[in-house]
């Protein structure tokens, strides 16, 4: 399973991160974004241990 967080303002802010999506898949589709607004991802895996460590930042504009 992965968990994907999303961050609409500062991506160093740690408090600003929520998660939008838990999923098997390795695509996953955001709904509901503001068109030309800035977006930041990342994603964890989420196993038996539980949640591994954060992926690297992706950040870009939503269409």
């Amino acid at each position: 399973m992965y968990q994907v967080y999303i961050n609409d303002t500062d991506p160093s802010d740690t408090a600003k991160w929520q998660m939008v999506a838990v999923s098997s898949r390795t695509k996953t589709r955001i709904a509901d974004l503001v068109p030309g607004k800035f977006y930041s991802f990342r994603v964890a895996a989420l196993g038996r241990i539980g949640e591994g460590p954060a992926s690297d930042i992706v950040s870009s504009r939503a269409a």
